[in-house]
């Protein structure tokens, strides 16, 4: 029952969070229960690609007291408060990916869900292929041109057998070189 009471106990501590991202300047706002949690999420972000000028705050006096957490709550207020306040919004990747057959790419496409593409094609039967990787991840955000350019540009790189249609209307005019 120890840990029980700790965690009726916990404190969490709400931080402002100020950092670069790729040199755009951002924020947010983590709550944290304990120093360790602190610290290790401050290591992981430090570690992250593209972040860089990370600070947290905790001056209380510039923070929403309504919104700090009671120092006691039951497991399930606490668990509610956890992730209400770390929600992730819905945001889908876009991936282009390969399908493989014997150690030869034999198909390109693109999909948001690149698990779900693949048991479409196992089931679909059409294309012979023995295992698959992704090509790219795609940025959030993206226009369906922007993607299908990436989808032709692996295609036009690798000539894939199950590309006929992009292989056939394949010109140098519409060739864009979007990675060196």
């Amino acid at each position: 029952m120890g840990d029980l009471d700790n965690l009726l106990n916990e404190t969490n501590m709400r931080y402002l969070v100020k950092y670069k991202f790729y040199g755009k300047e951002k924020h947010l706002y983590k709550n944290f229960s304990n120093e360790l949690e602190r610290d290790r999420y401050k290591k992981w972000i430090r570690n992250q690609k593209g972040f860089s000028n990370v600070r947290l705050y905790i001056e209380r006096s510039n923070l929403n007291e309504g919104v700090l957490m009671p120092k006691k709550m039951t497991v399930k207020d606490n668990l509610h408060y956890k992730l209400v306040s770390n929600k992730f919004q819905l945001k889908f990747n876009y991936y282009v990916y390969c399908l493989i057959e014997k150690n030869k790419i034999v198909y390109i496409g693109q999909t948001t869900n690149v698990v779900s593409r693949i048991k479409q094609h196992i089931k679909e039967g059409t294309k012979d292929f023995d295992s698959w990787n992704v090509v790219k991840k795609v940025p959030y955000g993206v226009t369906a041109d922007e993607l299908l350019d990436y989808e032709k540009y692996y295609i036009k790189l690798f000539n894939p057998k199950y590309n006929k249609q992009h292989n056939k209307d394949a010109e140098e005019k519409d060739f864009k070189v979007l990675e060196e």
